[in-house]
């Protein structure tokens, strides 16, 4: 018997899919969308989930931790698809 995923997981994997779906959607209609300007997305992201001074709470945690983990996946992904070329 699975156990059912808790709500933290859940918002995880949305965020998560959610994020891998618009990079994908962006690289393919965007052609000033380039690793180098991914790489600043992440830099953004890893600055928003470090300035918690005021704390946000588990929710943005969670969010914050998807959104950053699905930039870093893929950006591995592409960056490896360009070094096999």
């Amino acid at each position: 018997m699975s156990e059912e995923r808790s709500w933290e997981e859940r918002r995880y994997a949305e965020v998560f899919a959610q994020v891998l779906r618009l990079l994908e959607l962006r690289r393919v209609e965007d052609p000033h969308f380039t690793p180098t300007r991914l790489r600043e997305f992440l830099q953004d992201a890893y600055f928003r989930q470090e300035s918690d001074w005021i704390g946000h709470g588990l929710v943005f945690d969670i969010t914050q931790a998807a959104i950053i983990a699905a930039y870093e996946q893929f950006l591995a992904a592409w960056e490896a698809e360009a070094e096999e070329v």
